[in-house]
């Protein structure tokens, strides 16, 4: 009987001892580039940091973002592939998926290996240039796809089981003029890549409205800003009068206040360890390019999209002087805390003390992270089991669509 009662609380110990671990599940975005390329390459990665051996380790390091969901792991990851090319021109573009982990996915759109638009391209330039009858033929460059005419670049700034942010740059270098443009979406991840979300579909038609008086607001600030400098010496400033409508302001001045402004241009981003709501409104660059503004929580119930807990910074900073972002576990047993220079420490705090690092990782240049999903008690023990599977396993590339590959 004393053997059994033995048993019984070495049991219970290790019961309890396992129901206080954590592990979590971080999605990193890479940016690769040099400077002979205008397309900076981006890849996706996931690390699940998790107790192992009486350790906190790295125990599975992953290619693309892997995802807790309900139905089970997803994947979402990025590819940079090329328009086909009915032309000389090369368009470079970026696309998001998000599957079932083991999966293949499929691409809608016309797309080909960058090597495949280059090879295309300059068939069809070559082609050109000898139907000439002016002899004059071969003068410019062979198109490239490391300087192309187009170039869309995705950066992925949030991410968690059921919703993705994202901010699409579009440089356009062709004809001598070259210009830029941005667009802010939220997608849901089962339509990653197809249909943004907008505010009002996601809290209704007041929302929309809400967001619509911040967008005016924020638009009619940065208007009269912009405004003092572009008037001529002596003369007073122009005005944009704050009893205007939107439609009305751009019909005055479209540079600085879009046509096109809806409430399905925001996004979320972190800051100071915590999540940040924002809207977000391209303008030209006369106007500053770019107008940002906050979409508060008394206006919008942020709580079913993001759930996660916000960190002290003021707290980690004390203690870790270099820290510029800081995620924390739900049982505030675990700390991961991304430096200031190409660095993550990984802490065990304890109370309001936090430490020593038990875990140091380098990480590479341009790394930031946009998810930490986090596991606790049994969960940690059934992630580590099914991450480390599919660490070893090859998973399927996506499918491109057959296209014709000469013309």
């Amino acid at each position: 009987m004393r053997t059994f009662f033995i048993a019984l609380a070495l049991l219970t110990a290790a019961m309890s001892a396992h129901g206080q671990q954590s592990g979590v599940l971080l999605g990193l975005q890479v940016a690769q580039c040099s400077d002979a390329e205008t397309h900076c390459n981006t890849i996706l990665q996931t690390l699940w940091i998790a107790p192992e051996g009486g350790e906190i380790k790295l125990v599975a390091k992953l290619a693309d973002s892997i995802v807790p969901r309900a139905d089970g792991f997803w994947r979402v990851g990025l590819r940079t592939y090329c328009e086909t090319p009915d032309d000389e021109s090369i368009t470079v573009k970026d696309v998001l998926f998000a599957v079932p982990v083991r999966e293949r996915p499929t691409l809608d759109e016309e797309l080909v290996s960058c090597d495949d638009a280059q090879r295309m391209a300059r068939e069809n330039y070559l082609r050109q240039e000898s139907n000439k009858s002016n002899g004059n033929t071969w003068q410019k460059a062979l198109p490239s796809a490391a300087d192309p005419c187009e170039s869309i670049s995705i950066a992925v700034d949030f991410l968690n089981p059921s919703y993705a942010s994202t901010i699409t740059d579009h440089e356009f270098a062709c004809a001598g003029r070259p210009s830029m443009g941005r667009s802010f979406d939220v997608w849901r991840l089962e339509s990653l890549g197809k249909t943004p979300v907008s505010l009002s579909t996601l809290f209704g038609a007041k929302a929309g409205d809400n967001y619509m008086r911040l967008a005016r607001r924020a638009l009619l600030a940065n208007g009269n800003k912009y405004a003092a400098h572009m008037s001529p010496p002596g003369e007073p400033p122009a005005k944009y009068r704050a009893d205007r409508t939107l439609e009305e302001l751009s019909r005055q001045e479209e540079s600085c206040f879009p046509a096109d402004v809806n409430d399905g241009s925001w996004y979320i981003a972190r800051q100071e360890g915590h999540w940040l709501e924002q809207g977000g409104i391209r303008t030209f660059q006369l106007c500053g390019v770019e107008v940002d503004f906050a979409l508060p929580r008394s206006m919008f119930d942020w709580s079913m999209i993001d759930k996660s807990l916000p960190v002290d910074m003021h707290w980690v900073r004390e203690q870790v002087p270099d820290a510029k972002d800081a995620y924390c576990s739900p049982r505030k047993d675990l700390l991961v805390v991304f430096m200031k220079r190409d660095l993550m420490l990984v802490y065990k705090p304890k109370g309001e003390q936090i430490g020593a690092p038990v875990l140091s990782l380098p990480l590479p240049k341009w790394t930031s992270p946009f998810m930490a999903e986090w596991a606790v008690g049994a969960g940690v023990e059934r992630w580590t089991h099914e991450l480390k599977t599919l660490q070893n396993e090859q998973l399927p590339e996506p499918i491109l669509p057959q296209v014709t590959t000469t013309k």
